[in-house]
């Protein structure tokens, strides 16, 4: 098992005081919220919203037909949202003490101070809402009044309006002989396809649409107010009103002890998860920025409902709520190193809609063969991409993203048996889409009519990302097929080396497609072939596609580019440019709770794509970390201005976890937890001169190999030509 601990925060606040924030790292307050638009959201990856959001969304449950409607998260009304005023006698009246975002117990809190005629102070409330991470149905709201300093009774009134109406569900109440508990039975109003299911989803609440609150003199008051959530979506329940209302019957029975068990569920998550910083300067809000953004994440998905991250997060119907690229190439690699069963899952996902996307293959003409993922993924895994948007037919690169995303986790995990349950037939029936969909012209094999990553580009042919990720693909299940005794087709190994890869001799740079002229492009695209790829070319190469692209990227475009384009320079240790870029690349979370804008002007909130890229730059950027097939490489480690040093905690890998800190040319591994199976080992190495080395071409030049062993940290430190490798033998 996993060990370690986080930073522990608490809450010191009386009725007499706002609260003292002790951690500012993970406890962010604000005396006033000047933009309704930027408020943070709560979230156990089953059920999340908005805090003050008239919605609250399912993980999985959608309504719409396909592109059409088109398919979106379906909108169950928010029963969480509390009106608190004075009681009709009560003398006196409300002063806001202001808002707090706790990330550590992963709550929100809104403070107010009750006032006397006079303006003095009487008694203060907090009102609290959270998702609770261990009963993943449970939302809950918990008022807490301090009337201990008050030398009189208290009298407040808490209006609780709750609605059925829904665009989405036709909701019916449920008759039951307790008056006090609400209980809501409904279906959506379309599935997603015509022999899709139509999903039942129920909640149930309490019923308490205006209740008085008689605190005596001298007494601390709590009061819990709980909702529970139900679908039939498989996975969660065959009768979800009976289930939603059995959980809140069982959930208020242990109201009482609720937050504490929510408080270390919580905590075994930041026990297991973690990247740290020491240093001087703004060395704060890089922290608050990095806890948040994995906070994001964390709270839209879990290992246990095993359904896709959206780009505006669980607690949104941004892109309708829809799994995009997105997932694998900006979310998922962080995911994969500091929570792989989290990883898994979201890999289960696609797996568990492999026949939606066999038959999106299959509505072109001529059709194709094999699985071809659907631009936006939601409940079926058929393409519920609006009508008429042109990346709907034409954006297919996320085949290959996913198939990407496979090999990754084969790479840190080795799992033997996942890889024949569920890495090679993706990665199988990925090929087949694309031996399908390639055409031999000449020599070489194009795959035409194409958008890229950068959308702007509509309708190409031989997108150089596009056809890299797919060659990676077919050999990845060529790889595969072997170690498990499955042969493969042998045509599939020559597609992928001669797959045509656009190329300007002249200024030895990738063309992002054939007849690329220069134009402004939207966001990263051929850089992604050094990373998250490592296509195996020379740095010199490397070098110039970043200074080419960097100069013709829309600086509005979206913000996990400019992350992308620090680890870049990073790469090529060029530490004053990559700063710039890093720093752009967090530009777009906006204080006071650090929630995500698209652009730096707006877009989708909260988009946790730029949370994903951003984190990629902390996990693969500044500690140089290349996931290989069998090793780790570790280039020449550097650190961001002001930092001395950057501490991942509880890598995965290998059935394995260490906490891995770098500085500049130095890394320490830290072994907590060993799979004895699989001991590891490093080794310093000579820097190698391509982006994708062999294990065997590195470890030649090896000086020693150093086993790594518990409660033993290993330091190395690494010069500017060498390298260091992590693997097991």
């Amino acid at each position: 098992m996993k060990g370690g601990v986080i930073l522990i925060a608490f809450l010191v606040w009386s009725c007499f005081a706002q609260p003292t924030v002790v951690d500012p790292t993970n406890e962010f307050y604000v005396e006033q919220i000047t933009n309704s638009t930027l408020m943070p959201s709560i979230g156990n990856g089953y059920v999340a919203t908005f805090i003050g959001s008239s919605s609250v969304y399912i993980g999985g449950l959608f309504n719409g037909f396909l592109s059409i409607t088109p398919s979106h998260r379906a909108s169950v009304p928010s029963p969480i949202n509390y009106e608190l005023a004075l009681g009709p006698s009560q003398q006196g009246s409300l002063q806001s003490a202001g808002y707090l975002l706790n990330l550590t117990q992963a709550t929100f809190s809104q403070y107010t101070n009750v006032l006397g005629t006079s303006g003095n102070k009487l008694a203060g409330v907090e009102q609290m809402w959270y998702a609770h991470q261990t009963y993943r149905s449970l939302l809950v709201f918990e008022l807490i009044v301090d009337n201990s300093n008050n030398p009189s009774s208290l009298t407040l009134q808490l209006a609780h309006p709750v609605s059925s109406e829904s665009s989405d569900i036709t909701f019916k109440q449920v008759r039951l002989e307790n008056t006090q508990v609400l209980l809501f039975n409904g279906t959506i109003n379309q599935p997603e396809a015509v022999d899709g299911q139509r999903v039942v989803v129920a909640f149930c609440t309490t019923n308490s649409s205006t209740l008085t609150l008689n605190i005596p003199a001298g007494q601390q008051e709590r009061y819990y107010f709980l909702s529970t959530f139900r679908t039939d979506i498989y996975g969660d329940s065959q009768f979800p009103a009976n289930d939603a209302l059995n959980d809140f019957y069982t959930y208020s029975v242990m109201e009482s002890s609720l937050l504490n068990s929510h408080r270390a569920s919580w905590k075994n998550i930041w026990d297991n998860v973690g990247i740290e910083f020491q240093g001087s300067g703004d060395i704060l809000r890089l922290q608050q920025v990095t806890n948040s953004s994995l906070y994001w994440i964390l709270s839209s998905a879990r290992s246990d409902w095993p359904w896709g991250l959206s780009p505006g997060s669980l607690a949104s119907n941004g892109y309708n709520g829809h799994s995009f690229w997105d997932t694998e190439t900006w979310m998922y690699p962080s995911i994969l190193m500091l929570d792989s069963p989290l990883a898994q899952a979201l890999l289960q996902y696609r797996m568990n809609h492999r026949a939606g996307a066999t038959r999106k293959a299959k509505t072109y003409d001529p059709p194709y063969k094999g699985t071809m993922f659907p631009w936006e993924d939601g409940f079926s895994g058929m393409e519920v991409c609006p009508f008429g948007v042109a990346t709907c037919r034409l954006e297919q690169h996320i085949s290959g993203d996913i198939a990407f995303a496979v090999k990754q986790y084969w790479s840190a995990t080795h799992d033997l048996e996942w890889l024949a349950s569920t890495g090679f037939p993706l990665a199988y029936e990925i090929s087949e889409f694309w031996a399908s969909r390639v055409k031999l012209v000449g020599n070489n094999y194009v795959i035409d009519d194409v958008i890229p990553p950068d959308e702007y580009a509509v309708g190409v042919n031989n997108s150089v990302y596009t056809n890299v990720v797919a060659s990676f693909g077919f050999n990845f299940t060529k790889y595969a097929g072997d170690l498990l005794g499955i042969e493969v087709p042998a045509s599939w190994s020559t597609i992928a080396s001669n797959l045509e890869l656009p190329f300007d001799s002249t200024r030895q740079i990738y063309l992002e497609y054939d007849g690329y002229t220069d134009d402004e492009i939207k966001q990263a695209d051929v850089i992604l072939l050094g990373f998250p790829l490592m296509y195996n070319m020379s740095y010199q190469i490397r070098e110039n596609d970043l200074n080419f692209y960097s100069g013709v990227t829309d600086p509005n475009g979206p913000a996990m580019t400019w992350s992308m384009t620090a680890i870049g320079y990073l790469e090529l240790e060029q530490y004053s440019t990559a700063q710039s870029y890093f720093e752009e690349g967090f530009a777009n979370a906006q204080a006071p709770f650090q929630v995500w804008t698209e652009t730096p002007t707006g877009g989708t909130v909260n988009f946790i794509t730029g949370c994903g890229g951003f984190l990629q730059s902390l996990v693969f950027g500044y500690p140089s970390m290349r996931l290989h097939e069998d090793f780790i490489l570790f280039l020449n480690p550097s650190l961001p201005t002001n930092v001395t040093s950057i501490k991942l905690r509880m890598v995965d890998y290998m059935g394995s976890q260490l906490n891995i800190e770098s500085g500049n040319g130095s890394l320490t591994f830290a072994l907590v937890d060993i799979n004895m199976s699989a001991p590891l080992y490093v080794s310093i190495v000579s820097s190698p001169s391509v982006l994708r080395p062999s294990r065997s071409s590195l470890l030649e030049s090896a000086s020693d190999v150093i086993p790594l062993t518990l409660n033993a940290p290993t330091s190395v430190q690494v010069s500017s030509d060498q390298a260091v490798v992590l693997f097991t033998k």
